[in-house]
């Protein structure tokens, strides 16, 4: 039996601005991005990257691979819900999938699975190692991914 995902929950909501939807009347797909990205903020504060230690430090959170999943459409009245799980991390690099839903409907709207790398930008950008607080926090955090997940893309060929 796999243990179920502990999410982070709500990690950020918001209605859908109108401007974001396109002339087939639901949510055009660069916005998942930007809702997506925006809970990726959310979960920046929860570990620690928060403003203060992005001011001082210069320390960020760079995204270095992502995979969407759309899976329902999304409409101008709906407000959007975004679940972060924690599946891995290490030293520099932090997993994670999220699951957007869509008003109170319990089903998904689109997974979007991504790696991320902790980032110090100055004097010029690099990859460093999180400190050992926030990877502490994420040790409390991470979880087994939920069972559908945005993963690898190909043609799935059926076989004769």
């Amino acid at each position: 039996m796999t243990p179920a995902p502990v999410t982070l929950g709500a990690v950020m909501t918001c209605p859908v601005d109108p401007s974001w939807i396109d002339y087939n009347g639901h949510l055009r797909d660069a916005y998942y991005g930007l809702v997506f990205s925006l809970a990726v903020d959310g979960l920046m504060d929860i570990i620690g990257i928060d403003a203060a230690y992005r001011a001082e430090t210069g320390g960020t959170l760079y995204v270095v691979e992502d995979h969407r999943f759309y899976l329902r459409e999304v409409t101008a009245e709906a407000t959007l819900r975004v679940e972060t799980t924690v599946v891995d991390f290490d030293a520099k690099r932090l997993h994670v999938v999220q699951t957007l839903y869509a008003g109170d409907d319990p089903e998904p709207a689109a997974l979007s699975e991504g790696l991320h790398v902790h980032v110090l930008q100055r004097p010029t950008p690099r990859v460093t190692e999180m400190p050992a607080t926030m990877r502490a926090t994420l040790a409390t955090l991470v979880s087994a991914p939920p069972d559908r997940r945005a993963g690898p893309i190909g043609i799935r060929r059926k076989t004769p």
